[in-house]
C-alpha cells in the first residue's frame, strides 16, 4: 500500500465466475480492462515489492532501477470495471449466448479491492437453417462439392467468430479455384432469430451493392488464368524500382521466364523455378502463390520474396516473382574458458559459411577448433589439447530422382558432412573420424530424417596401462 494515494484502493483480486461449460474462466479473463498486480508462483506479488521497495528520490539510480523492475499498484477503477461487463457481455454474445448476463460484485477491506464477475450464460442460441447463396453456378457448384463432405452448421451454436471464419473459408476456396478477384469483404451474413426457439437462420450470401450490377458480378466471379510466370533475381530490391540502370540477362527454364542481372549472376535459374510452385499457363490457385513464398523463403540464401499478379491484354494474369539474395558469406569465432576440479581449459572455434555456394542456395560450413587444459598440481602439470575440424554441404532439394512436382511438395534438404578430430591426453591419444550422407524433410506437420550413410571410425595409437586394465579389457 505504500504508493496507493489516499483515498483510492488497491485492487488485490480478480476472479471470473462462470456457468457457461464451453467457456473458461481463463479466457474470459483475456477481455478483462483491469486485472491486479502479478503474482509470483501464484502468492507473493514481487514485481510489486520491488516497486514498493524504492525511495521517493527520483534521482538516485537504486530507486529508478527498483522502479524499472518492479510494477506500480494498479488503482481500482470502477470505471473500468463496468467496461469490463460490457466487454464480457459482447464476448458471451459474440458465442452465441445472446441473452448472456454479467455482474460485478466488489468487497472493500483495508484499502483493497476484490472483485467477482459472475457470468450467467442462459440458454444459447443455435443455428437453426444454414444456407449459401452465390451469384455464379460454377462457384455454388464449388461450394456444393467441398461442403459436402463439411460438418453441418445446423445445431451449432451461433458464434460470430466461427461465422467470420466461414467467410474467409468460403474466400480461400474460391480463390483456390481461379476466382482471383474474390475477396471475404464482398460476403455478409444475414440473421432471423425464430420467435422464442432460441434458434437463428443464417444465410451467406454476397454483398447486396453488388447484387444488382451485373459487370461487378461478372469481375468478381471471373476465374482467371496464369500466362506468363517472370521470375526476377536481384541482390537488392531497390534495384527492382529502376531495372532501366541494369544490364539484364534473360533465361527461359521449363516455361518460367527468368531475369537476372548480367553482372550479378546471384543464383542459377533451374533453383529458382524449382521452388516456384505457380504454374505458366494454368488457373490461379491461391494455394501455389502461398506455397512459392515458403519455398523460396525456405532457402537459406534468399532474403526477400515478393509476387505480384498484373491483368493482361487477354484479360489473364502475368505473374512477377521478385527475389532477392540474403548475405552470402558469414565468418564466426568463439572462445570458452573451462575450469572443472581444479583443471583449467580453454577452447577456440572458428567458422566460415557460405549460404550460396554454387548459386543455388547450397550452403557450405567450414569450421575449425580446438582446445587445452592443464590438469594436475602446480608441482606436477600434465597437458591434453585437441584439434579438429568439420565441412558440410547442405543442398536445398532432396537428391533423389523424382519428378518436380514431388521436390515441390516435399520441402526438403540433402547433408553431405565430414569431420576428424584428433585428442592428446596423458592416458591416452585418440583419432576421430566421421562421415555423412542424410536427408532431411517436411511434410504434413511432420519432420523425417534419414541417414543413408553414417560411419564413425576411432583410432586408439597410444594408451596407457592403467586405461587399457579398466576399460579396454574384458570384464
Amino acid at each position: 500500500m505504500k504508493y496507493v494515494p489516499e483515498n483510492h484502493e488497491l485492487l488485490r483480486k480478480v476472479r471470473i465466475k462462470t456457468d457457461v461449460p464451453d467457456i473458461t474462466s481463463e479466457s474470459l479473463s483475456d477481455y478483462l480492462h483491469q486485472t491486479p498486480n502479478n503474482y509470483f508462483l501464484g502468492f507473493w506479488r514481487l514485481q510489486l515489492d520491488f516497486y514498493n521497495a524504492s525511495g521517493p528520490d527520483s534521482l538516485k539510480w537504486i530507486n529508478r532501477w527498483l522502479r524499472r523492475i518492479g510494477e506500480p499498484p494498479v488503482i481500482y477503477d470502477s470505471l473500468k470495471t463496468a467496461y469490463s461487463v460490457e466487454e464480457l457481455e459482447k464476448v458471451l454474445f459474440n458465442k452465441g449466448y445472446v441473452n448472456a448476463n454479467v455482474t460485478a460484485e466488489t468487497s472493500h477491506r483495508k484499502g483493497q479491492v476484490k472483485v467477482v464477475y459472475n457470468v450467467k450464460g442462459n440458454k444459447p442460441y443455435r443455428i437453426r437453417h444454414y444456407l449459401m447463396t452465390l451469384p455464379d453456378d460454377g462457384a455454388t457448384a464449388i461450394m456444393n462439392r467441398v461442403d459436402s463432405l463439411a460438418p453441418k452448421k445446423e445445431g451449432m451454436l451461433f458464434d460470430v467468430d466461427m461465422l467470420n471464419q466461414e467467410r474467409d473459408r468460403v474466400a480461400r476456396v474460391l480463390r483456390n479455384h481461379g476466382y482471383y478477384n474474390f475477396r471475404k469483404e464482398l460476403l455478409f451474413f444475414s440473421v432471423d432469430s425464430a420467435l422464442n426457439t432460441n434458434e437463428m437462420d443464417v444465410e451467406l450470401s454476397v454483398q447486396p451493392q453488388f447484387l444488382g450490377n451485373d459487370s461487378a458480378i461478372k469481375i468478381i466471379f471471373e476465374k482467371k488464368y496464369i500466362d506468363d510466370v517472370t521470375i526476377v533475381a536481384l541482390r537488392d530490391p531497390e534495384l527492382f524500382r529502376d531495372v532501366s540502370s541494369l544490364s539484364l540477362d534473360t533465361a527461359y527454364v521449363d516455361g518460367y521466364r527468368v531475369v537476372f542481372d548480367s553482372d550479378d549472376k546471384i543464383f542459377r535459374p533451374g533453383a529458382l523455378t524449382s521452388k516456384t510452385a505457380i504454374i505458366p499457363d494454368s488457373l490461379y490457385m491461391e494455394w501455389r502463390v502461398e506455397e512459392t513464398y515458403s519455398l523460396l523463403s525456405s532457402l537459406g540464401a534468399v532474403r526477400y520474396v515478393n509476387i505480384g499478379f498484373q491483368e493482361n491484354d487477354r484479360r489473364n494474369l502475368d505473374a512477377t516473382v521478385l527475389v532477392t539474395r540474403s548475405k552470402p558469406h558469414t565468418v564466426s569465432a568463439d572462445m570458452e574458458g573451462t575450469y572443472s576440479d581444479g583443471d583449467l581449459g580453454i577452447n577456440i572455434g572458428v567458422g566460415y559459411r557460405n549460404n550460396n555456394i554454387f548459386r543455388g542456395s547450397e550452403t557450405l560450413n567450414i569450421g575449425v577448433n580446438g582446445g587445452y587444459e592443464a590438469m594436475g598440481s602446480l608441482t606436477e602439470i600434465q597437458s591434453a589439447w585437441n584439434i579438429g575440424g568439420q565441412a558440410s554441404l547442405v543442398f536445398p532439394q532432396l537428391l533423389i530422382p523424382s519428378r518436380d512436382d514431388f521436390r515441390k511438395r516435399n520441402v526438403g534438404t540433402t547433408e553431405i558432412s565430414a569431420s576428424v578430430n584428433f585428442q592428446q591426453r596423458p592416458e591416452y591419444q585418440r583419432n576421430i573420424a566421421n562421415a555423412g550422407f542424410k536427408y532431411n524433410w517436411h511434410r504434413r506437420r511432420f519432420n523425417y530424417t534419414y541417414n543413408l550413410i553414417d560411419i564413425s571410425y576411432i583410432y586408439l595409437p597410444r594408451m596407457s596401462d592403467a586405461f587399457r586394465d579398466k576399460y579396454m579389457l574384458p570384464t
